[in-house]
C-alpha cells in the first residue's frame, strides 16, 4: 500500500506564507498525469 501524507498548518497571512507553501508543494507534490490528459475524462 502506498503512503498518503496529510499536511496542515495555519496560514493566517497567506501572502507571507505563500513562498513557503509553494516550495513545499514543489518538493512534496507528485504529478502522475498531465492536465491535458486529466480534464478530458
Amino acid at each position: 500500500m502506498k503512503a498518503l501524507k496529510f499536511a496542515t498548518f495555519n496560514i493566517n497571512g497567506i501572502r507571507s506564507r505563500l513562498p513557503a507553501l509553494l516550495a513545499w508543494l514543489e518538493r512534496e507534490q507528485r504529478i502522475y498525469t498531465f492536465w491535458d490528459n486529466f480534464h478530458n475524462h
